[in-house]
Formats: structure tokens, sequence, C-alpha cells
């Protein structure tokens, strides 16, 4: 701080703390027009520098006045902001006993927020960077998994914007009509469908940068690893014998055959009999095989080659895409992506049937199933239930 004071730029603050909006747009917008120095030169760490600390001052700052929503719910206690604000100086960064991280606070830095300088000097928007050691890093990923996954509330009934806009395509067909200029049939249906398509459409809001990359057919997600659908719904749906949807692959005779991705999974190769679902996801896809897989495939199997060292294997021939697709080894490892319903929580659980569900939930993500196998016995808080899937 000492050297960017030395530089005499004053920080667009004023006494009571308070920025408007249109004062940290305009210097968000100035911000967008330096240009940085070139990498030779002898000012390039004090520009990052005192770039860094306007933007952490814009967007990292907690008002020492608070607002209202500081002392909603704290469990500080009456009177103490649920963010703990002001935070305590600390001299250096250290571990207690416990695992809990503290980590290096400066004078004069109690309302900053922790911040990670590239998120920051790329995004320049608020965000908190904390790290999950302790004991309490369970429940705080549980907590973030949870909320990250909670449904949305419809703002909007569904139906009545439907109807709403069908209506008001035959009021405009019938002005046509009137006007001497009726549409066919054909054309009309069209208008009416476009137009209702439409309408919920103009019900989603998204942000700007959003917007572009959906135009230009991007990504909106930023990830260090890739990701996977694992349809939990269809393979609870398999075990309960319960009516499920199926993707239908053509096979080179021309006919149409069903498969899911839990049958595909079940009739895996005998190599991978011990691996749960969820592994499976994680590290395994099933594809339209080439000759060349199928002769990898083969030589494998001549060789006795162990799993580990194989990136190619052959369904069980029960399956009906046995003899048209492979089992091969993705190149590198992805986070399964859970599609369905969500593991309840276990200390809500009153009935039998929640208990079971739950079980059967646990069971479907991390029990190896295979082909074969009539019945799975399973006992949770003492309750045993049986799935059969053949």
């Amino acid at each position: 701080m000492k050297e960017i004071e030395s530089t005499g730029l004053k920080i667009p603050v004023k006494e009571t703390d308070k920025m408007s909006d249109a004062v940290t747009e305009s210097y968000c917008s100035l911000l967008d027009k330096i240009e940085w120095p070139s990498s030779d030169s002898e000012n390039e760490s004090m520009f990052h520098a005192l770039l860094l600390s306007q933007i952490a001052l814009l967007t990292q700052q907690h008002r020492f006045y608070h607002v209202d929503s500081c002392f909603k719910k704290s469990s500080m206690g009456q009177g103490f902001c649920r963010y703990c604000f002001p935070r305590k100086c600390e001299p250096e960064t250290r571990i207690d006993p416990n695992g809990v991280l503290t980590l290096r606070r400066a004078p004069h830095n109690e309302y900053i927020n922790a911040f990670n300088d590239v998120l920051l000097l790329v995004l320049r928007s608020n965000h908190d960077i904390r790290f999950l050691l302790g004991s309490g890093t369970t429940d705080a990923l549980y907590y973030i998994l949870k909320y990250i996954t909670k449904c949305q509330n419809e703002v909007d009934s569904v139906e009545g914007i439907l109807m709403a806009s069908f209506d008001r395509r035959q009021q405009t067909e019938k002005g046509n009509e009137e006007g001497g200029s009726p549409m066919s049939q054909k054309d009309a249906g069209r208008a009416r469908v476009n137009s209702m398509v439409l309408s919920l459409f103009k019900r989603q809001e998204i942000s700007a940068p959003m917007s572009a990359l959906y135009l230009r057919r991007g990504s909106a997600m930023f990830a260090s690893h890739g990701f996977a659908p694992l349809l939990l719904g269809q393979a609870l749906s398999v075990l309960k014998k319960a009516p499920h949807e199926s993707v239908l692959y053509l096979k080179k005779d021309g006919d149409f055959v069903p498969s899911t991705q839990f049958s595909q999974y079940l009739y895996r190769h005998r190599q991978l009999k011990n691996m749960c679902l969820m592994k499976f996801v994680s590290e395994m896809k099933v594809k339209k095989g080439t000759k060349s897989d199928f002769k990898s495939e083969l030589e494998a199997e001549r060789n006795s080659t162990p799993a580990e060292d194989r990136s190619f294997f052959r369904l069980s021939s029960g399956h009906p895409l046995w003899d048209s697709h492979v089992i091969c080894r993705l190149p590198a490892p992805v986070v399964p992506d859970i599609i369905g319903p969500r593991l309840p929580d276990r200390t809500t659980l009153t009935s039998a049937e929640e208990k079971e569900e739950y079980a059967l939930i646990a069971l479907a993500l991390i029990y190896p199933f295979f082909h074969g196998e009539s019945r799975l016995s399973a006992s949770f808080w003492g309750h045993s239930s049986g799935f059969s899937f053949r």
C-alpha cells in the first residue's frame, strides 16, 4: 500500500465509503481503457499492484456501516454481521491443531473479502475464496452441492403464457382475414407454434456475457474438468422395473434397438465387474466401434491384457449393442453430472419409504451392479429391501 500511495493517485472513495453505481460504472469503464505496459517495463509490477488494489476496493470491500442483510439470521448472534466483518488482522498464515486455516490479513484490510488475483483481474466482480479444511469441510461441500442443485421458483405460469400467446395470434389472424389477406392453415399453424415458443424465450433473462457466448456457440462454463451425464432417474427406473426412456440405436442391418446408459453399465465387460456406476461414467464411455477398435479389443482378449492396460472393452453378448459398440476408456477422468432425483438429507428421513429411496439412490451410484446377479439386499438403519433387475 505504501508503494501505491507513493504514486500520488487518489482512490475515489468518499468519506462515508458509499460509492454510487454511476461512480463504480464510470471507474470500471476507465479501467477497461487502460493499456498494460510492455513486459520489459520497469513499472509493470507497480501497475499490476495498483490496478489490483483499485478493483479490490470497488468489488471486494464490505461497507463498514453494513446493510440489513448483514444481520439476517446471523449465527454470530444479534447485532453481529453474519459475514464476520470486520475481520481480525493476522500477521501470518497459519493452521491450528484442529485443521482450521487462517490467512494472513494485513492492517487496514479488515473489510476486504478474500479474493484471487487472476479471477479479480479477469472478471472484475465480487467473489469469495475459502480453503475447506478441518471438520467443517464435509458440511460445507454438502451445503454447496445442495444449494447449486436446488429447484428454481416458478415466476410465471407456463400454461398461462402459452394460452395468452395463442389468443394474441388468433386475434392477429382474424385481423388479417378482415383486411383481405388470410393465411393458409399450414402457415397459420406454423405461426401459432412459433409465437408460443418465442413467448417462452422472452421470459428468460440472462446476462450479456452469457448471451454473447450462446450467440457464438461457445460454452458458458469455465471448468478445470470435463463432465459427463449420469442418468440417475433412468437407473432407478430400471431397478424398480418402472417405465423409462431409452435411446434407439441404428444397427448395420437397418434395425433400431433400444438401449439405456444403465443397461450398458450392467452388460459391461467382465474385467470391469467391480466398477460402480459413478466410476464407470467418470472413466468410460460407449461408442460405435470401428474395425480398429474391435481388432484392438480382440488382441487384448487373446493376450489376457489387464484392465488397466486396455483402451477398449466389448459389451457382454446379452446386450443388443455387443456386436456394434465398444466401451472405451476416456483420455482423462470426468466429473459425473448426476441427472435425476436429489439424494435426500438422511437426517430428515422418517418413513420406511423415504429410507428405502435413500438406500436405493446410494446403492445405484456406488454399488457395483452386474448382469446375471438377480437380487441385491441392502440394509440401512436396520431396514432391508431387495431390488431385482432381471
